[in-house]
């Protein structure tokens, strides 16, 4: 059965769709001062070609594959989950700071795409590992001022 390419290209296209968004949305970020190369804009920028990279292998690998994406294949559960989790995050993010709502987005990370049983332990300890070396990154490395705790 020939398959079209709209049909082959659906996941590509879409892709597509939401890095330009994505990428309109870096146009959008002002510091307020020139930081010439380096600035707010650097890594989001070189992320999005880099997404950009990845979409055109992704088209080319299902142009020559005789494959498409099937909609019934998919576990809609770990997705709403963590998108759930994520507008969660943004919200508590913004009136409780990073040191409360970012082990708990973690935490419910963790636990969305883990396959094995989950150990609260481990959990916990993923989440404050990944916590503090987020905090270190983006406050010591990229001086990236956090709200550490209630939104200060």
């Amino acid at each position: 059965m020939k398959i079209s390419i709209i049909r082959k290209l659906s996941i590509p296209i879409l892709f597509s769709i939401i890095s330009i968004i994505y990428l309109y949305g870096i146009g959008l970020i002002d510091s307020g001062y020139d930081e010439g190369i380096f600035g707010a804009t650097f890594v989001p920028i070189i992320s999005v070609l880099f997404i950009f990279i990845l979409i055109i292998v992704d088209a080319i690998n299902s142009i020559k594959e005789n494959k498409t994406f099937e909609i019934k294949k998919i576990n809609f559960k770990p997705i709403s989950i963590f998108t759930i989790a994520t507008v969660t995050y943004l919200i508590l993010f913004h009136f409780f700071g990073y040191l409360v709502s970012t082990p708990l987005y973690v935490s419910a990370v963790y636990v969305c795409f883990s396959d094995e049983k989950i150990s609260i332990p481990k959990a916990i300890l993923t989440s404050i590992m990944v916590t503090a070396i987020f905090y270190f990154l983006f406050s010591v490395i990229f001086n990236v001022r956090l709200p550490v705790f209630l939104g200060s």
